[in-house]
């Protein structure tokens, strides 16, 4: 399995707050929040991430590198702000898998994958999105 993580955004919002790094690598607990992500992923047996990144790119690939764990990182850059819809195309492009798990880079909630694929393969779904209000 595959997964998408959108991790390139501007982070304006938390900018006065979280200034040397990109928001994904805020530190929360003492460790990039993206961390939590990925420790997420491989708990649903993902063996490689795309991550879809843009501003200050370079702190992350430093950071994270080509493996997290049993995780392949593979890297999708926006060199230009594509906005959510662009980034995802320009990471497909990375994807080599039929099917693919899209996630936001700074944000989190705890939904079983394997429970949300099953239900996907099971309808011949050809989008199947998990939303949190």
């Amino acid at each position: 399995m595959e997964a998408i993580v959108l991790v390139g955004g501007l982070g304006t919002r938390l900018k006065t707050i979280v200034s040397e790094v990109p928001k994904p690598m805020a530190a929360i607990g003492g460790y990039p929040f993206l961390t939590y992500l990925l420790e997420y992923l491989s708990k649903y047996n993902i063996k490689k991430v795309i991550l879809a990144t843009g501003y200050m790119h370079e702190k992350i690939m430093d950071y994270y590198g080509y493996r997290y764990g049993g995780i392949v990182i593979d890297y999708s850059i926006e060199y230009e702000p594509l906005g959510t819809g662009g980034a995802i195309k320009k990471a497909l492009e990375n994807v080599s898998e039929k099917d693919v798990f899209i996630l936001n880079g700074d944000s989190f909630f705890d939904i079983n994958l394997n429970h949300i694929y099953s239900k996907h393969l099971a309808i011949d779904a050809d989008l199947t999105l998990s939303l949190n209000p």
